[in-house]
């Protein structure tokens, strides 16, 4: 039984130091995401899949020069 614990505490601790670190990379991450950073990405996403034979994915320009918008958007915006 003894053994049972320390196998719990020991994968306890292994469970926390790894959220810690899920926890510390999603803050770096989050703090140098950027719109234009994400709009960046966005486009180089298109343009790859743009080369893909097997591309079905239909994008629709709405930003200003067709980039892609970045943001929250409300459903119920324009209503």
């Amino acid at each position: 039984m003894k053994t049972q614990v320390a196998i719990a505490t020991q994968d306890q601790k292994r469970r926390v130091a790894e959220a810690t670190g899920i926890s510390l990379a999603m803050e770096k991450i989050q703090a140098s995401l950027t719109d234009q950073y994400l709009q960046y990405l966005a486009i180089e996403a298109q343009k790859m899949m743009a080369g893909s034979p097997n591309n079905t994915v239909v994008y629709i320009p709405v930003g200003e020069m067709g980039v892609p918008l970045v943001g929250t958007m409300s459903a119920t915006a324009g209503k």
